[in-house]
């Protein structure tokens, strides 16, 4: 059976779901097929995955576990009906649809722009909900005090940003999921205590395998041991600290390094760089720094953060490589980079 009809808000106008029209552009079109494919009788949507865990590919989501997902959402952020709330993310992913999905259960009002560096500014108002990612959040500063309640999903957030936000005066959560399990099944309050601890979704439960790697639990979005490839620091059934990728993890000597974690303790630099390990004969691995660009001539300038670091985890070589490799969704490609040097 279809999802019934009832009345939703939309631009802050109350109408029946039927007679939803969204903006005419490409992503109110793309919004628009989206909502009546959630209305419709099938009980499952196909949705394109990011690649985070794999190629990307299509995937089955069933309807009743999206709207359990959004219920998770609503009651965390306690979200209340007729909360004006902002879709800024391009509906045909996971985060974007959610967004729709999150307004239908939680009788939420909905205002959406098309995806853009600094959303806010074309719209009046303030609003009770948004979501970015931390491209979009980087160019809104200014306008960020008009959102009460910002979660910032699609990758890390880089420690200068996540440092600006330290101050803000409303919420401002960083998620963490994919689309195989219908977006977010945990956040960490970026400027609250605890901001490195990640909390579960109501319903949500964790455990780790032999690898130290993130195993998922919540039978009500679908999800059961979900083994991922997330290396954490277990805190509780219900929370974590998130170190890095289990596929970038470097043994070097018998230390385990985590690339991720260090690069975030270097924190943002003009030039885009990232860790990686090759093999070395003393070592079994050594940890090197690779950054991007044809002229690189203030390499030092980046050398003095590492008084950050710990002992070992200060880079044991530096490597220059004109244009790094990304994947068709724009992530970095690690392990096509370095074939690079």
């Amino acid at each position: 059976m279809g999802i019934n009809e009832k009345k939703v808000r939309l631009n802050g106008r109350l109408l029946y779901s039927s007679a939803v029209k969204f903006e005419n552009t490409t992503n109110g079109s793309v919004a628009e097929t989206l909502f009546k494919d959630f209305l419709s009788e099938k009980d499952f949507m196909e949705i394109a995955t990011s690649g985070s865990t794999g190629s990307p590919k299509l995937i089955r989501l069933y309807k009743e576990h999206m709207r359990a997902s959004a219920s998770k959402t609503l009651n965390f952020l306690k979200l209340e009906a007729g909360s004006r709330s902002l879709l800024c993310l391009p509906p045909e992913r996971i985060g974007g649809l959610m967004m729709l999905i999150r307004w239908w259960e939680g009788d939420l009002d909905l205002h959406m722009v098309s995806p853009q560096a600094s959303p806010l500014e074309e719209l009046e108002g303030n609003f009770d909900f948004a979501a970015m990612v931390p491209y979009q959040v980087t160019h809104s500063l200014t306008q960020l005090h008009r959102v009460h309640k910002l979660i910032i999903g699609g990758g890390a957030i880089p420690p200068e940003l996540e440092q600006k936000l330290k101050d803000h005066a409303g919420e401002i959560w960083h998620t963490y999921g994919m689309t195989e399990t219908i977006s977010h099944v945990a956040m960490r309050r970026v400027n609250g205590p605890d901001d490195d601890v990640f909390q579960a979704m109501p319903g949500v439960r964790f455990s780790v395998d032999e690898r130290q790697c993130l195993i998922i639990n919540s039978p009500d979005i679908g999800v059961e041991n979900l083994v991922t490839n997330d290396v954490v620091e277990l805190v509780t059934n219900t929370s974590f600290q998130w170190l890095g990728r289990y596929d970038n993890v470097v043994n070097s000597g018998g230390v385990k390094l985590y690339p991720e974690f260090i690069e975030q303790k270097i924190g943002e630099w003009h030039h885009s760089f990232f860790l990686a390990g090759v093999p070395d004969n003393t070592l079994g691995e050594k940890l090197v720094l690779l950054i991007e660009g044809p002229d690189i001539t203030d390499i030092g300038e980046l050398q003095a953060r590492f008084s950050k670091l710990d002992r070992y985890e200060i880079p044991k070589e530096i490597k220059v490589v004109p244009k790094f490799e990304y994947t068709a969704n724009g992530k970095l490609n690690r392990p096509q980079t370095l074939l690079k040097i």
